[in-house]
């Protein structure tokens, strides 16, 4: 018959402990110094080149200065070669010309509001049979004037 919990708690007994001695320390101060900010992968590197395990680093701006002035030389080269200027003179010309005619272009384009959607005729009220406030001459009837009836209209949407 399996014994329950609780009272098999009661029956376990603990060893008695003598009471810890109490132990006094002196007070402790940790001493505060100034460690000076390095750059630890300079340092690093630093000390492996004067050991020997790797080669210093070469700077890199005498490349980009060569690479600036070979760039110079072969501009003035291609400039004053006749072949190219002449190339270089009608693709100038021929880019000049696209940008004035899309200027042109866009210059001769009336503004126009709202492209999207015309204006649907006024039409009668189901309920009142009163038409409301008329648009502008124009607006809403295909260029008909305001005195048409909005109903026969060639833009007049029915339901």
């Amino acid at each position: 018959m399996p014994v329950s919990a609780p009272s098999r708690l009661s029956d376990i007994r603990l060893p008695e402990m003598p009471e810890r001695p109490s132990i006094d320390l002196p007070e402790f101060t940790v001493p505060s110094f100034e460690m000076p900010e390095i750059d630890v992968p300079k340092a690093l590197n630093a000390a492996a080149v004067a050991v020997g395990l790797v080669k210093p680093a070469r700077p890199r701006w005498p490349y980009a200065l060569g690479a600036g002035l070979l760039l110079a030389a072969g501009a003035v080269i291609a400039l004053n070669w006749t072949p190219i200027r002449t190339r270089l003179n009608s693709l100038v010309a021929m880019v000049s010309e696209q940008v004035s005619l899309m200027r042109s272009e866009r210059d001769a384009d009336e503004p126009v509001a709202f492209t999207a959607a015309e204006t649907a005729p006024q039409r009668p009220s189901e309920t009142t049979g009163e038409t409301g406030a008329a648009y502008p001459d124009g607006l809403g009837t295909n260029g008909a004037s305001s005195t048409e009836d909005p109903t026969t209209s060639e833009a007049y949407v029915g339901v």
